[in-house]
């Protein structure tokens, strides 16, 4: 027994009992049909992309106006006003003689605010990463001496790929909002591992380049500046309000951190890292600290073993342990008053989507490589539907970022949008890649494993939430 459960033409009944062959069958109520209309003409244009031959198409096409028909009747449409409007839109924007495709199309009210030279940058260094990174990315995901090397190399040739936030009077490009994402979203596309990386680096050297604290600037900024020194950072873990594992105590002019960081990126590769503690009366302190295994003044930092993770292992995350570390006043960032990494988190829900859009690209790119490979209209079809999804929910996010006009419940729906985008075209790079999709080191399999990360990196309770519900769906 072969189970259907679809809309069928009027006579197919007779003719499968003509054939001695027994039938199920029942009849829909209105609005079921009304739905499955347009479910079979969906059907019925798959059919008509895989058509080869000509009699082939004639018949799909036949069958696609068929469907119509039945629509039109079914919703009470006027066939003459559907002809008007047609020929209104052929006058208005045209017909379809002239075989044009449309590439992309950018908003002007973005491009206005990019000067020619962050333009040229972001172009220069996705020439960068397609000669240097590409065909190395699934190595880098694993091989943590390759990506410090990669890493290295990217700031010898120009320094200014991982200082996009560094102020220009310490010799930093100071790219906007715009620049920043979209570099973000193409380290992302070429290497998860890479991007991750730089990332962290990226927001240290924000948060230095734009504190009040000059001594720290004079120390570390200029060497940030010519590619000779990174930083990480570690202060997701103050958005445990709740027992804070990492606190500060008051000593002196200065403060003694003690407690647990769950997550540092990039030991052996950066040299210090950011660090976040919660003060006894809530606020929080952010300073300064060597990223090593170390013992001065009375205090300690534990570095622990890099932990075995399914994805980017070769980032070196760790996590490690404070005992009464000491901080001095030159080395602390800022103070913020208590929960500002939640507040700011929401306000800033946009900015990680750009790793998923990233890898979404990545996937994309693979999907049409295969695509031309398999060479089915259909597989072409469907990469053509998730790159338009893509185009358009690249520029809603960055059009928010720009100009934000939208309510915090929608920003978090646009990032949930982009985490399932992420993993729907990672999905479709492993389907279209075939069995080959299970060898370790094929690019879908590292995509896909990049989708996963990105859906947990930066994320809050409704972030959590929101993306969850979309595993439901039906």
């Amino acid at each position: 027994m072969t189970i259907y459960n679809k809309l069928i033409r009027d006579n197919i009944p007779d003719i499968i009992k003509s054939d001695n062959k027994q039938y199920e069958i029942k009849q829909q109520s209105f609005t079921e049909y009304k739905n499955s209309l347009k479910d079979k003409l969906l059907e019925e244009v798959y059919e008509v992309l895989e058509a080869k031959k000509k009699e082939d198409l004639v018949n799909e096409i036949a069958d696609v106006n068929e469907v119509l028909s039945a629509i039109i009747k079914a919703y009470d449409l006027d066939e003459e006003e559907i002809k008007k409007v047609q020929k209104e839109k052929a006058e208005e924007k045209g017909k379809f003689d002239k075989r044009i495709q449309l590439v992309s199309v950018t908003n002007n009210s973005i491009v206005e605010k990019e000067s020619n030279k962050h333009i040229d940058f972001i172009h220069n260094l996705e020439d960068y990463l397609q000669k240097n990174v590409r065909e190395k990315a699934s190595h880098l995901d694993e091989d943590s001496d390759l990506l410090k090397q990669v890493f290295f190399a990217l700031a010898k040739d120009n320094p200014l790929w991982l200082s996009l936030k560094l102020p220009r009077e310490w010799g930093g490009l100071e790219i906007n909002k715009t620049g920043c994402f979209m570099a973000k979203m193409m380290m992302a596309k070429y290497s998860g591992a890479l991007a991750f990386l730089q990332a962290q680096h990226q927001t240290a050297v924000g948060m230095l380049g734009g504190c009040d604290n000059e001594i720290i600037k004079q120390k570390y900024l200029q060497d940030i500046a010519k590619g000779l020194s990174f930083c990480g950072v570690a202060f997701s873990h103050l958005r445990r309000v709740e027992n804070p594992p990492l606190r500060a105590m008051v000593d002196g002019e200065g403060y003694r951190l003690t407690g647990n960081i769950f997550w540092i990126t990039g030991f052996n590769i950066f040299k210090d890292f950011i660090v976040g503690a919660v003060l006894e009366d809530g606020r929080e302190l952010y300073a300064i600290a060597p990223f090593a295994n170390i013992n001065k003044d009375g205090g300690k930092i534990t570095i622990n073993k890099p932990m075995k993770l399914g994805a980017m292992a070769s980032t070196n995350t760790v996590s490690a342990t404070m005992e009464k570390w000491y901080i001095h006043p030159d080395n602390i960032i800022k103070i913020n008053p208590p929960q500002t990494i939640i507040k700011d988190s929401e306000k800033q829900v946009l900015n990680n989507s750009a790793f998923a859009l990233g890898c979404a690209e990545g996937s994309l790119d693979l999907i049409k490589e295969n695509a031309q490979k398999l060479q089915l209209d259909s597989v072409f079809f469907n990469y053509e539907k998730l790159s338009i999804e893509l185009d358009n929910l690249k520029e809603n996010i960055l059009t928010e970022i720009v100009t934000p006009s939208k309510t915090p419940q929608q920003q978090l729906n646009l990032r949930v949008k982009a985490i399932d985008l992420a993993f729907r075209c990672a999905q479709g790079a492993i389907i279209t890649s075939k069995g080959s999709a299970n060898l370790q080191n094929n690019t879908a399999q590292r995509l896909y494993k990049e989708a996963l990360v990105y859906s947990v990196s930066g994320q809050t309770i409704p972030i959590l939430e929101k993306s969850f519900e979309l595993v439901t769906r039906k």
